[in-house]
């Protein structure tokens, strides 16, 4: 098929020369940038593994010896015959991000949950040295029929997001403030008693996906069963409690980690994952104390409220 021709006016001729010779006449420089814009470093992305196979959730009987107490909020797993109890800090006492960005003047605490008043932030720079420290974790047979030999634990960088940011963090047992003071702090102690102390470490540059075999650091005095470490055999009822401490990655990013268990003669089950972790140097450490500096105590309402209207300070 034939198309009919178009004949093009004179001053559109003289339009599309005009338009030739001004892109004929852009600069090199020009040219340059718009090469470079094109091939620009892409930003880097959090990188990840795949997500732990999903594990079901225990079913279990009041007053099964692998069964939770009555006030035993945890998740429990059922691997097989074992059933294991959701990893969770021990005495870490994470601190709490506060949002990058925020004033460096006292801030009012609006959220009357200890250790939640910034719902959403990571946990931040926990204490990572067991024993106490790091996570804690329980792994019981509830096989009537067959003993099971725990051989070892494994801890796997599930996911890492690099964090580039101002870090402003609050651990809640550095206190708070109100009118008409003192400012009040304290109540991180407390005691944690452990079957088995076990330290993951990873190498300084560690990524998503590495994963390392936990080396034993102690024992506890199992009941009946004296100090075992493992391999330790699992009798029917036999319950384990499991202390990791963690030697993390040097890069200030947000992890989240991964716990498995080798049983008899298997590779590593994981289980489920820790909390999200932030781990970066502070660039401004809240407290309640701080507000008790003039410059920051000039800046809180003089009047004294039912319940008190609580504040922290950057200490710098």
């Amino acid at each position: 098929m034939r198309h009919a021709s178009r004949r093009i006016p004179p001053l559109c001729l003289l339009v599309l020369v005009a338009l030739l010779a001004a892109a004929c006449g852009q600069s090199t420089a020009g040219r340059a940038a718009a090469t470079q814009a094109s091939t620009a470093t892409p930003t880097r992305a959090p990188t990840a593994t795949p997500a732990p196979t999903a594990i079901p959730t225990a079913s279990l009987t009041a007053g099964q010896p692998c069964a939770p107490g009555p006030h035993d909020t945890h998740t429990y797993y059922q691997l097989g015959d074992l059933v294991v109890r959701q990893v969770g800090f021990g005495l870490a006492y994470p601190s709490q991000q506060i949002p990058d960005g925020t004033p460096l003047a006292p801030l009012k605490l609006t959220n009357n949950v200890v250790n939640n008043e910034f719902p959403g932030s990571p946990a931040v720079n926990p204490h990572l040295q067991e024993p106490g420290g790091g996570f804690t974790f329980a792994v019981c047979n509830a096989s009537t029929t067959q003993s099971h030999v725990l051989q070892s634990i494994s801890v796997k960088i599930q996911s890492a997001t690099p964090y580039t940011g101002q870090l402003s963090s609050w651990q809640f047992c550095d206190g708070d403030y109100a009118r008409p003071g003192p400012a009040f702090f304290g109540g991180c102690g407390g005691g944690y008693a452990g079957d088995e102390y076990l330290h993951a470490t990873f190498a300084a540059d560690a990524g998503a996906g590495t994963s390392v075999v936990a080396a034993q650091t102690d024992t506890g005095d199992l009941p009946g069963f004296g100090r075992q470490p493992l391999p330790v055999t699992l009798p029917f009822g036999r319950f384990v409690e499991i202390n990791v401490g963690l030697t993390a990655p040097t890069a200030p990013g947000t992890y989240t980690f991964s716990f498995g268990v080798t049983i008899d003669s298997g590779a590593p089950v994981y289980f489920g994952s820790a909390p999200a972790t932030l781990l970066a140097p502070v660039a401004h450490k809240w407290t309640g104390p701080a507000c008790e500096k003039p410059a920051m105590l000039a800046q809180i309402p003089t009047a004294v409220t039912n319940p008190p209207t609580r504040y922290i300070c950057p200490e710098s």
